[in-house]
């Protein structure tokens, strides 16, 4: 190992060698200093400008776990004596990261601007190379500019993401450093959110969630072998409200960068770390004292059992913003709206300053229609309760809108944190009615309050889509005069389709007992719009999932297409005991539904019948009873004494009149009943007839006027087809005149001729057919005199050629004669050679032939004879076998007269 120098002595050393270009020398050297035994006995001051050079090396070479090493050594050095040397020298090495990354930026706009510059002719055709590039690639500019991108730019990015981790392994756990900690991870933030870097975010937040556990751990650590934070042990104490509240400022970056990158289940769990945080900060000491505020915005104190902590309204409600985002995002609309409820409380009652989100009446319209978008009938008790519970302990986070109604004129409220283990889950029917106390629905838009009145108030099944449906259109498009802003309601359509769908299935299974499934698609045909289709498919999955869920009880008949709602009174018992059975609609708790909490169905179910039936019997026997009782006590006086069996005696004389009364009660009764349907028909008979000759009418009239409308566009298109016609005809006569070689004439004809010619050759000036003809016959006109004169100087030519011809005929005739004299003789030589010729060739085909027909004959005699032997060679080969057979029959009837004979000899002579 090299002697140790003095630190300005190693600094020089190394200024020289990179003067020389020996960087990777001089970093070496430096990095031997940090190794030496002396270096911790060396000032701070003197080592801090070495590590700042030590960083920029380590930044111009990219050494990432050098500058880590050299950082962590330089940091158990200095955190006991100067932390502010740690925070200069991590802060200039962050920096110089981040300036490489700029510098890589500008690199490639610059190659950019030097690329369009080389190209020197924009309408050049493609070349052989740019032709290759493009059949690799989609594009050749966009290859080159990625290509120039990762050799310039990522390099820079991944060692700038390197030095953030590595600054946060070295400032992790540290009470003195926390707060260039913190800065750092804010930092990272940004980096990730502007590169959109979402694979590091990730990492960023695990990493963070990994040091906040250490945090934990170590002071339980510590705790046990009763160790308190001196003496070089600087423990992170997160009762201490300073402390936490950096935390949570950290957190509450991290849950905003989440969202804006579209990570929603590290949004989530960036929800749960500041859950944790505060949980984790309520079972620790605190070593300060009770925050204040003097802000002049309105701040929440929360209070936990050792520490005080004051958190802004403002972070609370950016909290619930974002909690319903990852909500809504999730499709949890009952959490959703929770969270929503919980942001208009801060919002409006505690003072959080909403006119830079949203206007009042948009932020009370979303809470109706968050608590709207809720299925009804979907329990939040059956099944998951730790998930709910966990989900619930999220919401009941310290809110300044507890004391909101009691401190409205106060700038801080106080609300203390408790378990949320016990806090029950919330219902779609106290979040409605929690809305309706805090006057919510008032602020509401009109189309909100229409809606809320179609789905809570009335009570129409048959038209309930058909309400419902312009609502939901006007929520979907927003108000007019928006432009392309998107309205804020639109995200909860699909929950208000699915709200709407549980709800008509609801209403329909107290009035009907069965329905077709066509019927419910009719019903739903106003809701369907470009964004939702109900199909048989979607509706009969939706319908299925609610019986699983326990919010109605049917069943589909798929032979009919109809679907059963069944009300069986005595098996409601049965339905609590499996998640997986259909449930009935009644809202008895004993009855095993899931229906909402709250409802009021218009009549009661066979099912409530039965189980209440006979209570309900017994009430009315009582009470009546008690009415004869006093009848029977006003009859007697007031002195008179009577016994129970008189009285039973006048109970049992007075029941024949009383049932007589009670039978003409319901003959009157089912009268009136009966008159009434009678009446109703009718009106209903006379609107249907009204309507459909209305409907009649009106078909009528939009028939009429579209038959109008159709034969004025009938006379419109033939003018304009006849007018399209005479143009063409004009254009297509004027270019056979031309084409005919008329454009030569009427240049002839003079100035007139020549502006006839333009005319027919202009594109623009429209084409009249009489001019056109005019122009025409005197063209023609002309043509004329000019054959005429024409004609004449030929005739006169010819009178002249005839007349020479005349003198010249005797010659002609001489020479005639002469010509056919020596062709004559010509010709009777060439026939005499060809006659000898003919004569000679004849002889010599004859001779040819003779002698063909005798080599013909020749070779017939020789294959007679070739034959003939042949037939000889087989009669004697025949007659040859025919006597080897007959000596062959001989020899055998020789050698069978022998056996018999020996057989003679043997028969008689047998000793």
């Amino acid at each position: 190992m090299a002697p140790f120098s003095k630190p300005e002595t190693v600094l020089k050393q190394a200024e020289s060698l990179i003067s020389v270009g020996q960087t990777h020398a001089a970093l070496q050297s430096l990095s031997e200093m940090f190794s030496s035994k002396r270096f911790r006995s060396t000032p701070v001051t003197s080592l801090e400008p070495i590590l700042i050079r030590f960083m920029e090396l380590c930044v111009e070479l990219r050494k990432g776990r050098t500058a880590k090493e050299g950082l962590m050594q330089f940091k158990n050095l200095a955190q006991n004596t100067n932390v502010g040397s740690i925070e200069v020298v991590v802060e200039k090495f962050i920096e110089m990261a981040e300036g490489k990354v700029r510098e890589g930026k500008e690199k490639v706009v610059a190659a950019a601007a030097a690329a369009m510059e080389d190209v020197d002719d924009l309408e050049a055709p493609s070349t052989p190379e740019s032709i290759l590039l493009s059949s690799v690639s989609v594009s050749t500019s966009s290859t080159g500019s990625d290509r120039t991108s990762r050799a310039l730019i990522t390099p820079s990015l991944k060692f700038l993401w390197e030095s953030y981790r590595t600054s946060l392994e070295t400032l992790k756990n540290n009470s003195r450093l926390e707060m260039i900690y913190q800065s750092v991870a804010q930092k990272a933030f940004t980096f990730c959110l502007v590169n959109g870097r979402k694979t590091e975010f990730r990492r960023l937040c695990e990493t963070l969630r990994v040091h906040l556990a250490n945090v934990g751990k170590y002071y339980a650590q510590n705790s046990m072998k009763g160790e308190r934070e001196q003496g070089g042990h600087h423990q992170i104490n997160l009762g201490d409200p300073e402390t936490l509240q950096r935390h949570l400022d950290t957190r509450f970056a991290q849950l905003n960068v989440s969202v804006e990158l579209e990570l929603w289940q590290e949004a989530f769990r960036s929800i749960e770390d500041i859950h944790n945080l505060l949980t984790m900060a309520s079972s620790m000491p605190s070593t300060a004292t009770t925050a204040t505020t003097t802000a002049p915005t309105t701040t929440t104190t929360t209070t936990s059992s050792s520490s005080t902590l004051t958190i802004k309204s403002t972070m609370m409600a950016n909290y619930y913003e974002k909690l319903s985002q990852v909500f809504l995002m999730s499709g949890n609309a009952l959490y959703h709206a929770a969270a929503w409820a919980k942001y208009y409380d801060l919002v409006t009652y505690a003072g959080a300053n909403a006119s830079a989100v949203e206007n009042r009446e948009v932020l009370a319209g979303k809470v109706i229609v968050s608590a709207l978008a809720v299925p009804v009938g979907k329990t939040t008790t059956t099944g998951g309760g730790g998930v709910h519970s966990r989900l619930s302990a999220l919401l009941n986070l310290p809110s300044p809108a507890a004391n909101a109604h009691a401190h409205s004129h106060s700038t801080t409220t106080t609300t203390t944190t408790t378990s949320t283990n016990a806090v029950p889950p919330p219902t779609r029917s106290d979040l409605l009615s929690s809305a309706l106390e805090r006057d919510v629905l008032r602020l509401a838009p009109e189309t909100v309050k229409k809606l809320y009145e179609a789905l809570q108030v009335d009570f129409d099944p048959l038209e309930l889509c058909v309400r419902v449906g312009p609502l939901l259109r006007e929520l979907e498009l927003g108000k007019e005069g928006e432009g392309e802003k998107p309205s804020p309601y639109a995200p909860y359509l699909p929950l208000l389709h699915q709200s709407l769908l549980s709800r008509l299935l609801t209403h329909l299974s107290e009035v009907y007992s069965s329905i077709k499934i066509d019927f419910l698609l009719d019903l739903v045909a106003p809701l369907t719009s470009s964004s939702t289709l109900f199909t048989p498919a979607s509706i009969e999955s939706y319908i299925m999932a609610c019986a699983r869920k326990g919010d109605v009880d049917l069943r589909i008949d798929h032979a009919e297409r109809g679907i059963v709602f069944v009300d069986e009174p005595f098996s409601f018992s049965s339905s609590s005991s499996s998640s997986t059975s259909s449930t009935s609609t009644s809202t008895s708790s004993s009855s095993g539904t899931g229906v909402e909490e709250g409802y009021r169905p218009v009549q009661a179910s066979a099912t409530d019948l039965v189980r209440t039936r006979l209570s309900k019997v017994a009430e009315c026997l009582e009470g009546a009873l008690g009415v004869l009782e006093g009848k029977v006590s006003d009859s007697v006086g007031d002195g008179e004494e009577v016994s129970p069996q008189s009285q039973i005696q006048t109970l049992l004389a007075s029941l024949p009149a009383y049932r007589k009364k009670l039978l003409l009660h319901q003959s009157i009764t089912a009268r009136r009943r009966q008159l009434q349907q009678e009446l109703n028909a009718r009106a209903q008979a006379q609107s249907l007839t009204m309507q459909a000759e209305a409907m009649r009418r009106a078909k009528e009239q939009a028939r009429l006027l579209s038959l109008v409308e159709a034969r004025e566009r009938e006379a419109a298109r033939r003018k304009a087809e006849l007018e399209q016609i005479r143009r063409t005809e004009a254009e297509k006569y004027a270019k056979g005149l031309l084409e005919g070689g008329m454009s030569t004439l009427l240049k002839g004809m003079g100035k007139e001729g020549r502006e006839a010619v333009e005319k027919l050759t202009s594109t623009t000036d429209p084409l009249d057919t009489s001019s056109i003809i005019k122009m025409q016959v005197l063209a023609l006109e002309k043509d004329k005199s000019l054959r005429t004169s024409r004609l004449k100087t030929i005739s006169k030519r010819g009178i002249k050629e005839r007349e020479r011809l005349g003198r010249m005929r005797g010659d002609w005739e001489d020479r005639k004669s002469t010509l056919l004299k020596r062709k004559g003789e010509e010709f009777a030589l060439r026939r005499e050679k060809a006659q000898k010729k003919i004569e000679s060739e004849k002889a010599k085909r004859l001779a040819e032939y003779i002698s063909k027909q005798n080599e013909l004959a020749r070779l017939a005699r020789i294959e007679a004879e070739e034959s003939a032997r042949v037939e000889r060679e087989r009669l004697a080969q025949e007659e040859l076998e025919r006597r080897r057979r007959r000596r062959r029959r001989r020899r055998e009837m020789k050698g069978e007269r022998r056996e018999r004979g020996r057989g003679r000899r043997i028969f008689n002579n047998p000793g």
